[in-house]
């Protein structure tokens, strides 16, 4: 089990004399530096010089995102070397490590800069922070500069000049970074590797969305109280009136009010239902909220009136009508409401796949831990329910084609160019866009249920282990909740071989998944992310590879009344860049059997995982 932390650089509980270990100087401040405070914080220091470190088993790494250094703010706040040089050996002396550790020291150099390169701050302060380092931990073994360009690798060679470690500068992309890790055993740190330098943004970010979260919760708690008590005062007074054989007026209600020992009665027999209440909006969900108040409210005059009656003690009397009525309440509706209801039924015991359920938003998720966030996660940009709708819409206009016909349905020209038994694939034209779409609907024939075919298709690790051959790389990145179409949103990153002599196309995604309508079936619909999420994504094109765009993709499952999951899959996306034209004629060969070979991988590997499952 991998665990992270950033707090290598947390503020320190014990103040200790500043010693730098090999030399005592370094040619800058006064000589009565150790005197004086540093002229910023240690949070805001954090800020400026980004360090993370990962550690699983006896190996841990330490990062340094060099890109993210901030020059300009270290410069204009006072601070010296001497002052990181203190900072960074108090943290490091905070730092216990056992002695069969190994430590591995990354430096990703990425958007580093000429004028970072060129300052005092690399030339003699990164030297020094390194002979520290290898001071304090003898078991630093490994250096590695990762994403170098031509100048940050010349940079990267005059530091490790003098260093002893075994050292090594790469260039190359993510992929390659992430590919040179594994190769040394440390891919268990990519996600935290690749987290973005705002590290403090991350988890600022993760405190703001956990204090909402609570600041809702008590909110909804407090108004479900109050309207509570407003309910149950007016069940109170209705209770009261008919007693006393009174008329509902003002006046009456006036007279009531001002009858002290009447209102010792109500304020007794209000004391249990409050804290019976009270327990019970312990968790308010939704509907439940109001059926509880309606059994309370109903209970209030009948508690009342056996209270003013005097046939019993007022508390006694009061209490026992609430009590009941309360347990009436529970036992009409369910105690035990989970954050997420379950929806697969059909799910057998150790099963491959986990249980589906919709959360909270009524989105449907599946129950895995949520990993924690490894990098900055913008904001979701499109509609899901815009895109089901669309997907939805190019399923039916497919259907109305016959086979072997060609025919205009709205402003889609479609052809229907595979028909098989169970089987059927289409490619079409949307108006005047010179982007066409393929779509294909194929029963799965298995005897596991449609969420296990759903989750064979929606997660990264299940579908590489049947459809692995097709991608060269292909991760998910975050996760969030798109209220308003009651979906299930991430990122994903994919990159595609295509034939030799021409360039891999990458893509960067959104993903959304969603209930069909009337509750017939899931959908995951896709499309590209705009440049500036990918930007956020720290996933801007890179020269090497042709970034494509999704233009909209996704599937839709429903089950076959006859057996098995009905799959529907549409996919309109531009190739980008320059793609030689015996190559277009292979990708629209590849249009007719790709889709139904895909669905063949996707049934034998279901079918596979059913036979391995009932040994």
């Amino acid at each position: 089990m991998s665990w992270c932390f950033a707090g290598l650089f947390a503020p320190s509980q014990v103040k200790k004399p500043r010693s730098y270990g090999k030399t005592q100087s370094d040619g800058s401040g006064s000589p009565s530096w150790v005197t004086l405070p540093l002229p910023v914080s240690q949070k805001v220091l954090k800020l400026w010089f980004p360090i993370s470190s990962c550690q699983q088993g006896t190996r841990l790494v330490l990062f340094c995102h060099c890109g993210s250094f901030d020059l300009l703010s270290l410069e204009h706040s006072g601070c010296t070397r001497r002052d990181l040089l203190s900072f960074c050996e108090e943290k490091l002396a905070e730092l216990t490590v056992k002695e069969e550790t190994k430590i591995s020291l990354v430096v990703d150099l990425l958007h580093v800069s000429l004028q970072q390169l060129n300052s005092h701050w690399w030339k003699i302060l990164a030297p020094r922070v390194l002979d520290m380092v290898e001071d304090r931990f003898p078991q630093l073994d490994e250096l590695i500069f990762v994403r170098a360009n031509r100048l940050s690798s010349l940079a990267a060679e005059r530091v490790i000049v003098s260093t002893r470690l075994r050292a090594s500068v790469l260039s190359g992309d993510e992929i390659a970074a992430e590919a040179a890790l594994q190769s040394r055993g440390l891919g268990f740190v990519s996600d935290c590797f690749f987290r973005d330098p705002s590290i403090s943004a991350v988890e600022f970010a993760q405190k703001r969305r956990e204090q909402l979260r609570r600041v809702r919760r008590w909110r909804r708690w407090i108004t479900g109280l109050l309207v509570a008590i407003l309910v149950l005062l007016l069940g109170q007074i209705l209770g009261v009136l008919p007693v006393r054989g009174a008329d509902f007026d003002w006046a009456g209600l006036w007279q009531v009010v001002r009858d002290w020992e009447m209102l010792h009665h109500v304020v007794v027999s209000l004391l249990p239902q409050l804290l019976l209440l009270g327990f019970l909006l312990w968790r308010p969900k939704g509907e439940a909220d109001t059926a509880q108040m309606l059994v309370l409210l109903i209970g209030s005059p009948l508690a009342w009136a056996s209270a003013y009656a005097g046939n019993a003690p007022a508390p006694l009397a009061a209490a026992a009508p609430a009590l009941v009525t309360a347990l009436l309440g529970l036992a009409v509706i369910p105690w035990k409401e989970p954050k997420a209801t379950a929806t697969d039924a059909a799910r057998r015991k150790g099963a491959w796949w986990p249980e589906l359920v919709h959360g909270a938003y009524g989105e449907p998720r599946f129950a895995v831990p949520e990993e924690s966030v490894t990098r900055m996660i913008p904001p979701i940009e499109g509609d899901g329910r815009r895109l089901l709708t669309r997907l939805l819409e190019f399923s039916s206009a497919c259907a109305q084609v016959p086979p072997g016909r060609k025919q205009k349905v709205g402003d889609m020209l479609i052809q229907r160019i595979v028909s098989q038994e169970n089987r059927a694939v289409w490619s079409a034209s949307v108006g005047s866009d010179p982007v066409m779409f393929v779509a294909s609907e194929v029963i799965i024939s298995t005897s596991e249920p449609l969420e296990a075919v759903l989750w064979a298709i929606y997660s990264a690790e299940e579908r590489m282990q049947w459809d692995g051959a097709a991608f060269a790389a292909y991760k998910v990145l975050g996760q969030q909740v798109q209220a308003s179409s009651e979906s299930l949103c991430d990122f994903l990153y994919c990159r595609v071989p295509l034939v030799p002599g021409v360039k891999d196309r990458d893509m960067v995604q959104e993903r959304f998944l969603l209930k069909l309508p009337s509750n017939a079936g899931y959908a995951i619909a896709i499309q590209s992310c705009s440049p500036g999420q990918c930007s956020a994504l720290r996933l801007d094109p890179v020269p090497s590879v042709v970034r494509a765009r999704t233009i909209l993709s996704g599937y839709i499952l429903r089950p076959n009344p006859g057996g098995g999951v009905v799959l529907t899959g549409v996919s309109q996306t531009d190739l980008g860049g320059y793609v030689p034209q015996w190559v277009q004629g292979l990708v629209k060969k590849a249009g007719k059997r790709m889709p139904v070979q895909w669905a063949q991988r996707l049934e034998d590997y279901c079918n596979s995982k059913a036979s391995a499952g009932t040994r």
